[in-house]
Parts: structure tokens; C-alpha cells; sequence
């Protein structure tokens, strides 16, 4: 490519365009190393909506370029495709919604609070869960929008991110709605691996929860159960699935007596 900078970009999407569907062996993600920062950000602004290797490359370098500087066309780029996210059409929407999702962790976090208010706040679910998984991977913490979603949608989905990441004295007005939703064991756990830093009472709310959720808390805690305690659940949960938690939760406490009745014939 001997072009000056100003036809590089239609040279680059003519070269993409001629090897569309075709083995390129990584052509078209050379081809746009090529271009500098700015033609990057221009060639993925007018490309986001599209599922292609050409959108790809560009915003694999984009994002490559956003980690090693953070310019003024990286936040133009940004609030151009926020803008595009709230009026696209179907066809189009998540593909920009992708572009922002991959953008997002090599953001400034004023900016990342801008994407997961505009990804949270929209009417599409599958627009918002990229929201709720940014806020669950902690790619920025907010208690503010965090609270704001689960006051706006209490569904399993919020619960857990309300479990995670509300403000305690939240958490603990808000403990039997949130335990309610929530429907996987490990999810219950950590609720009350957290409830427990301020309420040590809220153990006896976990057992009659969820007896298996309880041993496994209790032994995360460094705490062991009475002999009798854990013979009770051993009855209870004989034959549940998660049984084999149940058995590691009694070697954790050092259970010998426990564990050595149930290895009898």
C-alpha cells in the first residue's frame, strides 16, 4: 500500500471488499495495522454495525490503540456510537452494542459510567445484560447504578448483582427480596458470605434456606458444626445432587466422626 493517508481508507475497504468471503490469512487484519489512530477510529465508526472481519480488525486495533494512548477521536468514537445504540435498527444494534462492550475496559471510567448507564437504561434485555455482566466483572463499580437497577427490575438477574455489590445497610433492608430471586447455591452463599460480615444471625436464616448453602458458609467461615447439626443434614440432603459439596463443607470442619459413619458398609 504506497497511498498517502487520505484514499488509505477506501483502499482498505476496497481490499476488504474483494476478499470478503474468502480465506485472507489474516490480510485484512494487516491491511488495517496499516492505518493510523484516527482512519482506525473513522473505519469502525462507519463499520460497527456490521458483522465483519473488517469491522473486527478495526476495532481490534482501536482497542489496542486506546491502551497504549486515549485520544480525542477514541471519546468522539465512543459518544458517536453511544449515540447510534439508542436509535438503531435491529440489524445493526448489536453490533454496536458489541463494539462498545469490547471498548469498554480500556475506557476512562468516567466514559465506561457513560456506556453501562446507556447499556442498563436501555429497553432491550440483551442490550442491558451487557450492562449487568460490565457491572459483574467490576469493569468500573457503581453502588449508585447498581441500586438504581435493582429498584427499576428485581428479577433474578439484578438480585445477584444487588447480592454482589448494593451498600450493606441496603443489603440488609433489602436481604428477603434479594435471597427470594436468587436461585443457584453458590449465589445464595456468597449473598450470606456477605450478610454474615454484619449480621452473624443471618446464618440461622441460611439454614432453613438452604442446609447445603449453610455447611459450605459455615466452613468458608472457619466455623464447624455440631456432630449432631451435620448428622441432620447428612439425613436431610441424602441423595441431593450437591451432596458432594455437603462432604467437602465436613472435611473443611475436620468432621472425622461425620465422615467416618458414612464410609461404613
Amino acid at each position: 500500500m504506497n497511498s498517502g493517508p487520505a484514499d488509505r481508507l477506501a483502499q482498505v475497504r476496497e481490499l476488504a471488499l474483494r476478499n470478503a468471503g474468502l480465506e485472507d490469512f489474516g490480510l485484512i487484519r494487516a491491511i488495517v495495522k496499516c492505518l493510523d489512530q484516527a482512519q482506525a477510529s473513522e473505519l469502525l465508526e462507519a463499520e460497527a454495525g456490521n458483522s465483519t472481519r473488517l469491522r473486527d480488525a478495526a476495532l481490534r486495533k482501536v482497542v489496542a490503540d486506546i491502551k497504549g494512548e486515549f485520544a480525542a477521536f477514541h471519546q468522539a468514537l465512543v459518544e458517536k456510537l453511544l449515540e447510534r445504540l439508542q436509535v438503531a435498527p435491529a440489524t445493526t444494534r448489536q453490533g454496536i452494542a458489541f463494539c462498545l462492550s469490547s471498548l469498554l475496559p480500556s475506557l476512562p471510567d468516567d466514559l465506561k459510567l457513560g456506556v453501562i448507564r446507556a447499556f442498563v437504561g436501555s429497553k432491550y434485555a440483551g442490550i442491558r445484560r451487557r450492562g449487568y455482566k460490565a457491572l459483574g466483572k467490576e469493569v468500573v463499580s457503581s453502588s449508585e447504578i447498581v441500586c438504581g437497577i435493582w429498584q427499576a427490575s428485581q428479577d433474578p438477574e439484578t438480585a445477584w448483582l444487588a447480592a454482589r455489590f448494593l451498600p450493606m445497610s441496603q443489603l440488609l433492608e433489602h436481604r428477603e427480596e434479594i435471597d427470594a430471586l436468587l436461585t443457584e447455591g453458590w449465589q445464595i452463599s456468597r449473598l450470606y458470605l456477605r450478610l454474615y460480615e454484619v449480621d452473624a444471625t443471618s446464618l440461622r436464616h441460611l439454614l432453613v434456606r438452604d442446609g447445603i448453602c449453610y455447611a459450605y458458609v459455615t466452613a468458608k467461615l472457619g466455623k464447624t458444626l455440631e456432630v449432631s447439626e451435620a448428622m441432620e443434614l447428612v439425613v436431610k440432603y441424602a441423595g441431593d445432587e450437591r451432596f458432594g459439596l455437603l462432604l467437602w463443607s465436613f472435611g473443611e470442619m475436620r468432621l472425622w466422626e461425620v465422615l467416618k459413619s458414612l464410609g461404613k458398609d
